[in-house]
Parts: structure tokens; C-alpha cells; sequence
């Protein structure tokens, strides 16, 4: 079964804002990987920068929870969150 394409806008602050999915309760959006729920903000950044270990988690720089614009990821760690 082929994966749902994500899709995204562009805001008037460069956040590339999903539209193809719908966001959580926490305003992060997921997808199902390899029959999964996944993060998408997660997989676009390891497709850009690499694996992460399991324990860190992706912090949105511009603060908003369904961008993916990988210019405002970055890797840390819960606490930092």
C-alpha cells in the first residue's frame, strides 16, 4: 500500500504548514511508517540530517507543531523541549 503523500503550504514565516494530514490534540501531525504512527516532523528531519538516537525528539525552532520545514528542526532532547 502506498503512503499518503504529504503536502504542506508555506507560510508568511517559512513554516511549511502539513495540509495532507490532519493534526493531533498536540497540534503534531503523524502518518503510519512500516505500519506505524509516526511523527512526520521526525521523518522529514532524519531524511534531511540523519537517524536520531530513540531518545531525542525533534524541537521546532518557530515553535509551531505542524511545520516541517527542516530549517526550523533541530534535534534535542525532552528536557530541552
Amino acid at each position: 500500500m502506498a503512503r499518503k503523500k504529504i503536502d504542506f503550504k508555506i507560510d508568511e514565516n517559512g513554516c511549511f504548514i502539513v495540509t495532507s494530514h490532519a493534526p493531533t490534540d498536540s497540534g503534531h501531525v503523524q502518518f503510519f511508517k512500516n505500519g506505524r504512527k509516526e511523527y512526520i516532523h521526525r521523518y522529514i528531519y532524519e531524511e534531511c540530517f540523519g537517524e536520531l538516537e530513540s531518545k531525542q525528539v525533534i524541537l521546532h525552532t518557530c515553535d509551531n507543531p505542524t511545520c516541517v520545514n527542516p530549517e526550523h528542526l533541530k534535534a534535542g532532547t525532552q528536557l530541552e523541549n
